[in-house]
């Protein structure tokens, strides 16, 4: 899939002469507009008013990160200015002004473009870099910032997990608990003779074996904690299961409306893997 670079040599203002972050914003907004980037300033200039403080943020010494979501634009697209003196903010001072615009659909560049200018913009040699800059070409000299790209479209695909050892209704409730601990996940997929999601075991579904399985049962199970059942006996039957193809945002939805933390993925009615939480958010964030 191909990659959108995040900075542009029209994008680039060095030196960047203002004395408050409102006149850089201004500045840089001008030449987005000029580049044909901005669409619609009044919507921007009426989004920027109200909503300022909440999404700039100071992401390291020198630095400032404005980043909002806006319909002013129809693309991700970051402006980048060095100041040639300190720029007062509240109680910090900054001299790198890096603005991110994405259009309110666009989730997935918009995070992963904000993750990646905070990463490196925690480098201080990039810092020391930025702040020697003389012009825009100095800013793309560096190694760091010239290679910053982002995919702006992932599916479930691109993220999950594949390589996933299937587990049998007939495997006992106890090495199910060990798998648990293995692998770190809450639940895992249940699957038949050929390959189909027949449902899904999770932590609470033993939880509650363990419960229902009485006193008696409580008893005889390893350590006097886990009953003698198999997965058939606690697996959730009514899972819902999405394909490779669905989009990673589209995913994320569905995890928050329906409470889950992971889908079994399918593929030709078969399992091909899992997609967590804690795998969309990694791919968002780049951990």
């Amino acid at each position: 899939m191909k990659r959108i670079p995040l900075l542009h040599p029209h994008h680039i203002v060095v030196p960047l002469r203002a004395s408050s972050l409102p006149a850089a914003l201004d500045i840089l907004i001008d030449l987005l507009e000029q580049s044909g980037s901005l669409r619609d300033r009044a919507a921007l200039d009426e989004g920027l008013a109200t909503n300022r403080e909440r999404a700039t943020v100071v992401i390291a010494p020198d630095v400032v990160l404005p980043h909002f979501r806006t319909d002013a634009v129809t693309s991700l697209v970051v402006a980048l200015g060095v100041t040639p003196e300190p720029v007062k903010l509240d109680a910090e001072q900054v001299r790198v002004i890096a603005f991110v615009l994405a259009p309110t659909d666009a989730t997935t560049a918009y995070l992963r473009a904000v993750s990646a200018l905070a990463r490196t913009f925690r480098h201080e040699e990039v810092i020391a870099k930025l702040l020697a800059a003389r012009s825009g070409a100095d800013v793309l000299d560096i190694p760091e910032l010239a290679s910053l790209a982002v995919q702006p479209h992932l599916v479930v695909g691109d993220v999950m997990v594949r390589d996933v050892a299937p587990i049998s209704p007939d495997t006992t409730v106890r090495d199910v608990v060990a798998r648990f601990a293995r692998t770190g996940l809450p639940a895992l997929p249940v699957v038949g003779a050929k390959g189909e999601v027949l449902g899904i075991v999770s932590e609470a579904d033993v939880l509650a074996g363990m419960l229902h399985g009485g006193s008696r049962g409580l008893e005889s199970g390893a350590h006097g904690l886990v009953p003698p059942l198999a997965v058939r006996d606690v697996m959730t039957r009514s899972v819902m299961c999405i394909a490779e193809t669905t989009d990673l945002e589209e995913a994320a939805r569905l995890m928050v409306s329906k409470e889950l933390e992971l889908f079994p993925v399918v593929t030709g009615g078969r399992l091909s893997g899992l997609i967590s939480r804690g795998d969309i958010l990694r791919q968002l964030y780049g951990r």
